[in-house]
């Protein structure tokens, strides 16, 4: 159940035996440029896209490797930080809200925000991830 999560525990085997067990595989560049298609929720700009995806790739293979947890590895986060910045919030504060603030070790904290400030430029405006 959702390993890593504070208060979950194993299944049991008679309770496990009732389910279709799914193993998530690592996402891949290939399979997050599914997810972030460049019509949905607008035209995004290629490089801007391209630097999202860099955040999840670099922070994943952090993560892999065990120099953070799995915390701040939220791609549902990092995608509504997407969408915030269409309404006029900088990129770089909607990553910081979506995906940096998932962490409160401030070692783990550093680590995340020095992916952050590699991939998403501090000056960057909703025009520099939209078209319109």
């Amino acid at each position: 159940m959702n390993y890593g999560y504070a208060g979950t525990k194993e299944l049991n085997e008679a309770l496990v035996s009732r389910f279709l067990v799914i193993d998530m595989p690592a996402q891949t560049e290939e399979s997050l440029e599914f997810i972030f298609p460049p019509d949905v929720p607008e035209y995004k700009k290629k490089n801007a896209r391209t630097q999202f995806i860099g955040v999840f790739l670099d922070l994943q293979l952090k993560a892999t490797n065990s120099e953070i947890s799995t915390k701040p590895l939220d791609l549902r986060g990092l995608l509504a930080a997407m969408k915030i910045v269409e309404t006029g919030l900088s990129p770089r504060k909607a990553v910081t809200m979506g995906v940096v603030n998932k962490t409160f070790d401030i070692f783990e904290k550093e680590i995340v925000e020095d992916i952050v400030k590699t991939r998403i430029p501090a000056d960057w405006t909703r025009d520099d991830v939209y078209e319109r």
